[in-house]
C-alpha cells in the first residue's frame, strides 16, 4: 500500500485552478489499486472538519481569515505533522506559505516529498520575501519537483538550480460530458442565454481577476462581428460590465456564472473560438485551454513565458498573440472566424493535442514518479 497525502491551500468545492488540479489528481488516484490518497487543506471557516468529498478523504484545517488568497490556519502545522507521519509520499502544491513553514513538522526522512510547483509568485512580492527562505528549504528537501510545462521549468528563477529534480507532468482534462454534447443541447443553452442564431460566439471561461486580461478582450471585441460569452465570476465583474457598457457592447456580451461541470461542456460546444487573454505570468497554465481543445475549439492565448502558449500551440491548435494587445487579439479572432478552412484545421489539431491531457495518462505519469521515488 502506498499512502499519499496531497497538501494545498484549499480544496473542492472551493473554486480555483490549483484546487481543480488537486481535486483531479485525488479523484484519479482513487482508481489506482494499492494507493490510499488523502488531502490536507484549509477550511473557508474557523472549524476544523473531516469530510469525504466525492470519495476522497479530506481534512480541512480551521481558518481564521484569508489574506490575499492565503489562509491563516493555526491548527494546520499540527495537522500536517500528524497526517504526514508514516506516509510514503507527501505531495505539496505550491505556492502555499503555511505548508512551507510547516516543513520542520515532517518528521521522517523515509517520506518522499514531492512539490507540485504551480507558479512563481508574481504580484505579491512581499509574500515571496516573507517565506522565500522557507520555500528554498522546501525545494532543497524535495525529492522531486513537478512542473506542468517545460516553459515553467526553464524560466522560473526558483527552479534554475534545481532543474535536475524537475519532472514535466501536464494537468488533465476531466470534464464529464466533454465532446459528448448534442447540437440540440448546445442550441438550448444558446436560447436560454438569448444569443441570436447564426452569430459567431467567442468564449471565455474562468475567473474575473486582473491577470486574466478580460479588459483587453472587451476592447478587442469592439471590432469583431460576433458575441462574447463570459462564463465565470470574480471581483472584477462589475468593473468589466461597466467597461462593456461604456464601449457600447452591452447587448453583445453575455454573462453566465454558477455553471456546473456537468453543464459546462455545452457552453464549449456552442462556441466558435475560445480566448484566454491572460496578461500576467500569474497565469501559469490556463486549464480551461485544455477543456477547449478537448471540445474541438480553436484557442487564442497569449505569449506569456509560462505554460500558457505550450498548452495550445501557435499555428497548430490556434493563435498566440502578445499580452495586453487588444489589436492583436482582434486580428486573431477575426482571422479564425473568417477562415473556415483554418478553423477546421485548428479544430482537428485541438482534439489530437487534448489526448496528451487525458486523466489516465496523467495519473500513470504521476504514479510512475511516485513509485520511482520509492524504489530509488
Amino acid at each position: 500500500m502506498i499512502r499519499v497525502l496531497q497538501v494545498n491551500k484549499f480544496y473542492y468545492p472551493y473554486i480555483g485552478g490549483v484546487e481543480k488540479v488537486v481535486q483531479q489528481i485525488s479523484e484519479e488516484l482513487l482508481k489506482e489499486p494499492g494507493v490510499q490518497n488523502e488531502v490536507l487543506a484549509c477550511n473557508s471557516g474557523r472549524d476544523t472538519l473531516q469530510r469525504t468529498i466525492r470519495g476522497v478523504p479530506v481534512t480541512l484545517a480551521g481558518n481564521v481569515r484569508t489574506i490575499l488568497g492565503m489562509p491563516v490556519a493555526p491548527s494546520f502545522p499540527k495537522l500536517f505533522a500528524q497526517m504526514t507521519n508514516g506516509r510514503e509520499v507527501v505531495d505539496l502544491h505550491m505556492p502555499f506559505p503555511l505548508a512551507a513553514w510547516s516543513l520542520p513538522k515532517l518528521n521522517t526522512l523515509r517520506t518522499r516529498l514531492v512539490v507540485h510547483y504551480h507558479s512563481d509568485i508574481i504580484r505579491q512580492r512581499w509574500l515571496k520575501f516573507a517565506y522565500g527562505p522557507a520555500f528554498e528549504r522546501l525545494l532543497d528537501r524535495a525529492d522531486a519537483i513537478v512542473v506542468s510545462s517545460p516553459n515553467l521549468r526553464n524560466t522560473s528563477e526558483m527552479l534554475q538550480a534545481r532543474k535536475d529534480k524537475c519532472h514535466v507532468i501536464p494537468f488533465m482534462v476531466s470534464l464529464p460530458n466533454i465532446g459528448k454534447v448534442s447540437p440540440q443541447k448546445a442550441k438550448e443553452v444558446r436560447n436560454v442565454l438569448g444569443v441570436p442564431d447564426g452569430v459567431p460566439v467567442v468564449l471565455y471561461v474562468g475567473r474575473f481577476v486582473y491577470y486574466k486580461g478580460l479588459q483587453f478582450l472587451l476592447e478587442a471585441m469592439t471590432g469583431v462581428d460576433a458575441v462574447l460569452l463570459l462564463v465565470g465570476d470574480g471581483p472584477l465583474k462589475n468593473e468589466l460590465k461597466a467597461q462593456a457598457e461604456k464601449l457600447g457592447m452591452g447587448n453583445r456580451v453575455f454573462w453566465k456564472s454558477g455553471v456546473s461541470d456537468d453543464d459546462l461542456a455545452a457552453y464549449y460546444a456552442l462556441a466558435d473560438v475560445f480566448v484566454l487573454p491572460s496578461c500576467a505570468n500569474t497565469e501559469a497554465y490556463g486549464i480551461v485551454q485544455m477543456e477547449a481543445l478537448a471540445s474541438a475549439l480553436p484557442v487564442i492565448n497569449t505569449s506569456l513565458t509560462t505554460g500558457v502558449p505550450w498548452v495550445s500551440k501557435d499555428g497548430e491548435t490556434g493563435l498566440t498573440v502578445p499580452p495586453q494587445d487588444p489589436g492583436a487579439l482582434r486580428e486573431a479572432i477575426c482571422r479564425i472566424l473568417g477562415d473556415s478552412a483554418l478553423r477546421s484545421s485548428f479544430k482537428a489539431a485541438a482534439v489530437k493535442r487534448a489526448e496528451d491531457f487525458r486523466p489516465d495518462a496523467v495519473r500513470q505519469a504521476t504514479m510512475k514518479l511516485y513509485r520511482g521515488l520509492l524504489t530509488s
